[in-house]
Order: structure tokens, then C-alpha cells, then sequence
């Protein structure tokens, strides 16, 4: 089984979800919206949300590509 494509970074901005995390660690809560009046990140194209949203759930700076949308009643 190949190993999954890994999203790790908003492209837009060039800011690693790393980056991210560690910033994160240092403050008492962090939300996606926090993130963006940081370092721009889901300002853009929007497309790196669901993956940051992902990081900052579970600490991790790496988070599977996901190819499509789950279809609700699918």
C-alpha cells in the first residue's frame, strides 16, 4: 500500500504547520482564525483550513491529503 500524500504547510504563505504548532504551544488557546492574523495562513485560497484545522486538533505538523469531499448519505 503506497504511504499517503502529506499536506504539512500553507503553500499560499509558505508557513509550515510546525511553524504553526510551536507558536501555538506558546499561548493559552489557538484557533485557526488566530493563526491567520499571524501568518496569513487560510487567508489566501483557503484550501490549507481543513489540514490546519486538522494540526492544531491534534499537534501533529503533518496531515494526510484528502482527494475528495466525503458526500453526506454516501
Amino acid at each position: 500500500m503506497p504511504k499517503p500524500v502529506m499536506v504539512d504547510r500553507c503553500v499560499c504563505h509558505d508557513v509550515s504547520f510546525a511553524t504553526v504548532l510551536d507558536w501555538a504551544r506558546s499561548r493559552d488557546s489557538m484557533t485557526v482564525d488566530d493563526a491567520k492574523a499571524q501568518f496569513g495562513c487560510t487567508g489566501s485560497c483557503g484550501m490549507c483550513r481543513r489540514y490546519l484545522t486538522t494540526s492544531l486538533e491534534t499537534g501533529e505538523p503533518r496531515v494526510p491529503l484528502v482527494l475528495q469531499q466525503d458526500k453526506p448519505g454516501a
